[in-house]
């Protein structure tokens, strides 16, 4: 198969995963200073721990990174 072929059909396959776990977001990782600046993220929906805090400079969920809606 063609490389660009092969490369589409990944694309294709990574959106149609993030459809499914519903994780619609602009895929940006919010910095914060305070945990107050987080309040425009969201956990993916796999995530159990769907706590949302200020760490290291950036808005994370209990699970990984908090994405701008």
């Amino acid at each position: 198969m063609d490389k660009s072929i092969m490369m589409l059909a990944f694309l294709v396959v990574l959106l149609a995963g993030n459809v499914v776990h519903g994780q619609i977001s602009s895929g940006e990782i919010i910095p914060c200073k305070v945990t107050s600046e987080c309040v425009d993220c969201s956990c993916p929906l796999r995530c159990r721990d769907k706590t949302i805090e200020c760490r290291g400079g950036q808005c994370r969920c209990g699970c990984g990174y908090c994405l701008k809606n």
